[in-house]
C-alpha cells in the first residue's frame, strides 16, 4: 500500500539527518533571519555540508514522515514535495547547495541556498525545489520541483531558500524561502 502524503507548504518545520553511516539528526524549528551567517550543525556538532545528502523529517516525533516527491492530482509533472504521513518513513535524500560553493562548502545560516532531491524521477524536470504560484483556493503556496539550480532569473525567485537558527532548542533550524521572506519575488 502507498503510504499517505500531505503537501508541503512553505513554512513546514524540518529535522535533518545526514545519511553518513551514523545518521545523526539536526532538527529544525522557525526564526527569522540573524545577522550573520553561522554553520549549520547535527545534533552532535558536526557542520552540514553542501553536496551531502539528508533527510528532511518534522523536528516533533509524532508529526509524519520525511519529505519525498508525488504527483498532485492535476499534473504528473514536474513532482510536487509532499510529506509522508508515516511517522517511519525518512522519506527521499535531499543536498544543499549554497550559490557559488563548492561540494563539502560548510552550509551556514541565512544564505541563499537551493535544496534538491537526490534521486532521479520519470520527469524530465529537476528536482530543485521551488515555491509554486499562490494556490487562491487554498489560500497558501507549496513547494514543488521543476527549479533551476544557481542564482535566480527572471520569474524564478522561488528557487532560494535559506537555514536559520530556531529560538527555542539550540540545535533547531527553519527552512524558508528567501525572496517571499524578503518580498522580493511573486
Amino acid at each position: 500500500m502507498k503510504p499517505t502524503t500531505v503537501p508541503i507548504v512553505a513554512s513546514f518545520f524540518l529535522l535533518l539527518a545526514t545519511l553518513a553511516s551514523t545518521q545523526v539528526p539536526i532538527s529544525l524549528a522557525a526564526s527569522p533571519p540573524s545577522s550573520s551567517p553561522i554553520p549549520v550543525t547535527d545534533v552532535d556538532g558536526a557542520t552540514v555540508r553542501s553536496g551531502l545528502n539528508y533527510f528532511i523529517l518534522p523536528s516533533v516525533s509524532g508529526h509524519g514522515g520525511g519529505v519525498a516527491l508525488d504527483r498532485t492530482k492535476t499534473k504528473k509533472c514536474p513532482l510536487s514535495v509532499f510529506q509522508d504521513n508515516y511517522d517511519l518513513s525518512k522519506g527521499l535524500p535531499v543536498v544543499f547547495l549554497p550559490l557559488n560553493a563548492k561540494p563539502g562548502y560548510t552550509v551556514r545560516t541565512s544564505i541563499d541556498l537551493n535544496i534538491e532531491f537526490a534521486t532521479e524521477t520519470a520527469c524530465d524536470e529537476a528536482t530543485v525545489w521551488k515555491v509554486e504560484s499562490y494556490d487562491h483556493d487554498l489560500g497558501q503556496r507549496f513547494v514543488g520541483t521543476g527549479g533551476i539550480e544557481g542564482k535566480p532569473v527572471k520569474g524564478m525567485n522561488h528557487v532560494l531558500y535559506c537555514i536559520n537558527k530556531g529560538y527555542i532548542y539550540t540545535q533547531d533550524y527553519s527552512r524558508y524561502n528567501c525572496r517571499i521572506l524578503l518580498g522580493l519575488g511573486e
